[in-house]
């Protein structure tokens, strides 16, 4: 039977906020005492089910402590965090990757931004550079002013900003765990272009639409009329 790795990106791929929450939905996270991020009951159902041979791997930009709130019923033995440069095995760092050739460039970086063009700036778990706009700003027109200033890989998304040295790659990371736990195939589910190397990576994408541009040859698309949760728990269970 094939060993299969299901790498799935967090926010708005298998849990959703607040903004989002259907009626049903289960809370899976807390933050500051509010209800933060939910859950399908059908995904949630899904997740009970899925076979031994299907290794489901979190792979998410969030830090390790933001990943550690989530509430899982069934918790994954490993998850990739920090854009896949720290392993957690049964939530406790297992191995970090080694950015210490690119904390020249991060410093400079950060020497150059302008504290009034973001409502915040972190040096998530050590690993990337992460600026908060405020709702006002042009996003874009922030990313493409920094980004000229430095060499690290500039991506956005909403309102955040990300500045990843190498190392801090989705499909990277992805690759080598599969390599490491000897997985023959590769399936991966992501929302956004930050997930677009470990899409590209995969023998199976899957996405939510179709604003995704991938040149991966077996896309799997999320049907209108689908939440995409669902569709990838549903993909999975009937292969």
């Amino acid at each position: 039977m094939k060993k299969i790795l299901l790498a799935c990106d967090l926010d708005n791929t298998l849990i959703h906020s607040h903004r989002h929450k259907a009626e049903g939905d289960i809370c899976i996270e807390m933050l500051n005492d509010k209800q933060q991020s939910f859950i399908t009951p059908h995904t949630r159902e899904l997740l009970k089910n899925i076979p031994d041979n299907i290794k489901l791997l979190p792979v998410t930009t969030r830090s390790a402590e933001q990943y550690l709130r989530i509430q899982w019923e069934n918790p994954p033995e490993y998850a990739l965090v920090a854009n896949g440069t720290i392993l957690l095995k049964n939530d406790i760092p297992f191995c970090k990757e080694d950015i210490s050739e690119y904390l020249p460039e991060i410093e400079a970086l950060k020497s150059r931004i302008n504290p009034d063009d973001f409502l915040k700036i972190k040096f998530v778990d050590n690993m990337y550079l992460f600026a908060y706009c405020d709702e006002n700003s042009d996003v874009k027109v922030l990313a493409e002013k920094y980004s000229a200033m430095t060499s690290l890989n500039t991506q956005y998304s909403g309102r955040k900003i990300y500045f990843f040295p190498p190392p801090a790659n989705k499909g990277k990371a992805v690759r080598k765990f599969a390599e490491k736990y000897n997985s023959d195939f590769i399936i991966s589910a992501g929302d956004s272009s930050i997930d677009i190397p470990m899409l590209e990576i995969s023998d199976i994408a899957l996405i939510p639409d179709k604003n995704i541009s991938l040149k991966n040859p077996d896309i799997r698309i999320c049907p209108d009329n689908m939440i995409f949760s669902d569709f990838i728990l549903d993909t999975i269970l009937s292969l």
